[in-house]
């Protein structure tokens, strides 16, 4: 993906906090870069890319929560208002997700 480069104006108040868009959260290191960046005051949302549930498989919520919960980490944070879960494909254009969602996590143009 080639995301624009962002060049904030004197116009344009600053944000009120980091966002993070984090590939493979279910994972183990994703896992634990979720719980920690939840944690931090200077982050506002972290959106949480992963798979697509398959035929037959568990949801994205299920999934986070088991990984989250084998690690000894709080689950909570999947309800967090800090935390958006979304599916996609990192290989596809806008990765496969919704276009009004890839606007509302991709860079001011």
């Amino acid at each position: 993906m080639d995301f624009p480069k962002h060049r904030p104006s004197i116009a344009q108040s600053p944000p009120p906090g980091e966002v993070v868009l984090l590939t493979g959260s279910t994972g183990g290191l994703g896992s634990q870069l979720l719980s920690h960046l939840v944690s931090l005051p200077s982050v506002s949302h972290v959106y949480a890319l992963n798979r697509r549930a398959g035929d037959g498989l568990k949801s994205l919520r299920e999934r986070q929560v088991e990984a989250l919960a084998s690690r000894g980490l709080d689950i909570g944070i999947v309800g967090s208002p800090k935390v958006t879960l979304v599916e996609g494909d990192t290989a596809a254009r806008d990765f496969g997700i919704d276009h009004s969602l890839y606007e509302e996590v991709s860079l001011p143009k």
